[in-house]
């Protein structure tokens, strides 16, 4: 384990300025998220909104079969975590993907990527 964490450390880079997360935060962060097939997300408004309720909304949208775990990360990122292949394939494949009239954007990203760093720029 702490030579697989070594090496994810040695991978992770920080964006300069802003409040991008830290390597060992992130690391920590990741020990929990460690098995599962993974999306970045991202909801396209200006105005904020309220992660339990985008929560609930992907949760009935997406009805995974085995399951999915949300996890707000820097900004107004969110992570996912689908527990088969399956279910994320067909979330990526049903894209877009609106809430509250806004546009939600979703890029997969895997565990020894840090989806802080995920350019949203070229979808």
């Amino acid at each position: 384990m702490a030579a697989s964490l070594e090496r994810l450390g040695a991978t992770l880079s920080h964006r300069g300025g802003g409040s991008g997360i830290g390597c060992a935060r992130w690391i920590m962060a990741r020990r929990v998220w460690i098995a599962g097939f993974y999306v970045v997300g991202r909801v396209l408004s200006s105005k904020p909104f309220h992660p339990e309720a985008l929560q609930s909304t992907l949760r009935m949208a997406f009805n995974p079969g085995k399951g999915m775990d949300f996890k707000m990360i820097e900004g107004d990122r969110f992570l996912l975590q689908f527990f088969h292949s399956l279910d994320r394939e067909r979330v990526l494949a049903r894209s877009p993907w609106a809430y509250d009239k806004n546009l939600v954007i979703l890029a997969p990203v895997d565990y020894e990527d840090n989806p802080n760093l995920v350019d949203f720029k070229f979808l």
